[in-house]
């Protein structure tokens, strides 16, 4: 009986962990689709997750920060990737 409980509830919090990403996925999406009808001075606060914690932090920027933001994050990526791949040729 206790089994079959621990079980149920297993089987309960695998299942909410498999629908929440979903849910972030949808919201973000209708986010994405709210600021396509804003002007770039408008501020855009979003909530945003905080590693660590279980409470999500709620930050406001306009989009030409966003932008900005996004920007800066491809070219880290990019010089990253560059970085890599000019060390494994060394290692080679």
């Amino acid at each position: 009986m206790l089994r079959q409980k621990a079980l149920g509830s297993a089987l309960a919090v695998a299942v909410i962990a498999i629908a929440l990403p979903g849910l972030a996925i949808a919201q973000d999406e209708q986010e994405q689709a709210s600021q396509t009808q804003r002007g770039d001075d408008e501020l855009i606060c979003t909530t945003e997750p905080v590693t660590g914690s279980r409470i999500p932090r709620r930050v406001c920027r306009t989009q030409a920060e966003i932008d900005q933001d996004r920007e800066d994050a491809r070219e880290f990526i990019g010089r990253s990737r560059e970085r890599t791949a000019q060390n494994d040729r060394r290692t080679n």
